[in-house]
């Protein structure tokens, strides 16, 4: 008669053999080692699923089972048994953690290209959780900001990656003549999209100039940099001032808020394997001033810069001369003006007429922006 520990152990043992085999490169054998792994750990679970006494045992058996599936992307599977895990009177811990495992299978559902194809210039752009978000609808402001987002760092990443400068940079609306993007429905059990770069005319040759595949694979990568939090990796890897300030401003308005959106990703097809590249990093996480490492102490007025916010309305801005004007709220309302590096333009632009949060460096009676954000 088989046991669950017994089969838990041969499991144990498989999935080891796995792992070394991934480690060496040997991707066939680690994928069956695994999904015998998985099938011993399933079957040593079932084996306590109607005996309920059998705590902590029966639920870390079922948790145990339902995280291999999810490496091999059985996400249904890793659903059942995540749900038959809980179903039982697991320990608090545990059903913490199998309760945090079924929101991550479902995340993980939502990045899945399921029966959308894509090609190496396509993207899937997966908004899976939030109030904001249902199956196949969701609230067209925190999406099209979000889209928005993305297509402009898409851009500037290939004005970047072509190492123009950015003064020089082409504008966003001219790049989308050269090379238009498409949008289309993604899979439809969650809000997501597919955008597609096109060509005008026959351009093959300018797809290999600009390197569209590589600046899509060098934003997602600058992407995932700023989802985990290695912002001095990421100021290492864009270098120019103005590129990476525009780059985490757009990549703060991408990010989910934790509210109306909790989760986001982008799912890519890269030598025929999804690569997912989930967002979890919220927007109050993401700071300039943070990631610059600016101080973030006021200081008297001995003329050393402080660092000041103001909340209001984006009224007023002069191109010619970098600068923005905010009108604060409330019965004592003034219009502060606050000077504006390149790299902050394009954001600026698009939070015009819209009530912001903006953080600057206050020295000499004049106002540098260090960061903005919408209300």
């Amino acid at each position: 008669m088989e046991s669950p520990k017994a089969l838990h152990e041969q499991a144990m043992a498989l999935y080891s053999k796995a792992q070394i085999a991934k480690i060496e490169g040997r991707i066939s054998e680690w994928e069956a080692s695994l999904r015998e792994a998985f099938n011993l750990e399933k079957r040593a679970a079932i084996l306590l699923n109607d005996r309920l006494e059998a705590e902590p045992t029966r639920s870390m058996l079922f948790s145990s089972a339902a995280s291999l599936a999810v490496q091999l992307k059985l996400f249904r599977e890793a659903e059942k048994l995540a749900a038959l895990g809980l179903a039982g009177d697991a320990p608090e811990d545990i059903a913490v953690e199998l309760r945090e495992m079924l929101e991550d299978i479902n995340f993980k559902q939502h990045l899945s290209l399921s029966k959308v194809q894509l090609s190496p210039s396509e993207m899937q752009l997966s908004i899976a959780q939030g109030n904001s978000v249902s199956s196949g609808v969701a609230l067209w402001d925190d999406v099209a900001q979000r889209i928005n987002a993305f297509v402009m760092i898409l851009y500037k990443t290939i004005d970047r990656t072509a190492k123009r400068p950015f003064g020089d940079r082409r504008k966003p609306e001219v790049m989308g003549q050269k090379f238009p993007l498409y949008i289309q429905p993604g899979y439809s059990h969650s809000y997501s999209v597919v955008l597609r770069f096109g060509e005008v005319g026959n351009q093959s040759s300018l797809f290999d100039e600009f390197g569209i595949d590589k600046s899509i694979d060098e934003s997602l990568a600058c992407l995932e940099l700023i989802d985990s939090g290695a912002d001095d990796e990421l100021a290492a890897r864009i270098d120019d001032p103005d590129y990476f300030k525009d780059f985490v401003s757009w990549a703060k308005r991408l990010a989910p808020d934790g509210d109306k959106i909790r989760g986001l990703g982008i799912t890519v097809l890269r030598k025929g394997e999804e690569k997912a590249y989930p967002m979890r990093r919220i927007r109050e996480e993401i700071s300039l001033i943070k990631v610059q490492n600016q101080p973030t102490n006021n200081m008297d007025a001995s003329g050393q810069a402080q660092i000041v916010r103001y909340e209001g309305v984006l009224d007023a801005a002069f191109a010619s001369k970098n600068r923005i004007k905010i009108k604060t709220k409330g019965s004592k309302s003034h219009s502060i003006s606050i000077d504006v590096a390149d790299g902050f333009i394009d954001i600026v632009r698009d939070n015009f007429g819209k009530e912001v949060i903006v953080e600057c460096e206050f020295q000499n009676k004049n106002n540098k922006l260090l960061d903005i954000s919408t209300l």
